[in-house]
């Protein structure tokens, strides 16, 4: 793992993003707690992933300078789960977005971040590789996504990230796709809530109703269940929704 010395480069977001040069990268060395340092050093797990990160910088509008942070921060991760390539193959960073929330926490406290701005790039930061999977993913789980109030965050990430890769990007036309999956997904189901409202038959009273079950953990997991099997199976039969109810009491 290799690590840089940190320049104040977070300001060229709202201006012209010119990447300024960050120095020789230093092999990382454990026992040397300014390297564990976010405010002295950043993590660079090699010259693909920040070439990658300075394009990607290309394709947000830095007019908007939390879509413009969180997408030079949506791989920081990858420094601390850098796995050489084997044989002719790439470097893997598994689970680098998940890892990525703890380094941007400790740039959110040094830039004195609201935390409305911190959770907005934690989110973008934390799902940009679900975004790329939308099309494969069962609606409960995008409505999730797209029911956020910062979901035009993590769109900004997931178009910069996509349209940055160069030869490997996957074309216009997929990321369309998923936009349009997306925008579906919230103009018809708008939240869990929506769907008890709209379908009402998912509610609380309903279930106990007909199965029986008293109020507490186990009746709100039913209802959770129920709702997200209606909005992935596209539901309305009553008949059907209260025999999947019972099967799940």
């Amino acid at each position: 793992m290799l690590i840089m010395k940190y320049r104040e480069y977070l300001s060229e977001i709202r201006g012209t993003i010119k990447p300024k040069k960050l120095g020789s990268p230093e092999p990382y060395d454990a026992n040397n707690p300014e390297h564990n340092d976010p405010t002295k050093y950043v993590y660079y797990p090699g010259k693909g992933v920040f070439q990658h990160t300075m394009e990607a910088l290309k394709h947000v509008d830095a007019d908007k300078p939390i879509q413009a942070l969180a997408v030079l921060l949506h791989d920081i991760g990858k420094g601390v789960t850098y796995a050489p390539k084997k044989g002719e193959g790439y470097p893997t960073y598994y689970r680098h977005a998940e890892k990525s929330i703890k380094l941007v926490n400790a740039l959110a406290d040094r830039l004195r971040l609201s935390n409305k701005e911190r959770d907005a790039i934690i989110f973008a930061v934390g799902n940009h590789m679900k975004f790329h999977k939308i099309l494969d993913m069962r609606p409960s789980k995008v409505a999730k996504l797209v029911n956020d109030d910062n979901w035009d965050v993590l769109v900004a990430v997931g178009r910069a990230d996509e349209f940055s890769r160069g030869d490997v990007f996957r074309h216009a036309g997929e990321f369309d796709k998923i936009l349009d999956k997306a925008i579906k997904i919230k103009e018809k189901y708008g939240s869990t809530q929506e769907v008890k409202k709209r379908i009402k038959l998912v509610d609380g009273n309903h279930v106990m109703s007909i199965t029986g079950m008293k109020a507490g953990p186990k009746l709100g997991d039913v209802i959770r269940k129920t709702a997200n099997w209606i909005m992935d199976n596209d539901i309305t039969d009553q008949k059907l929704i209260d025999d999947y109810i019972r099967g799940l009491a």
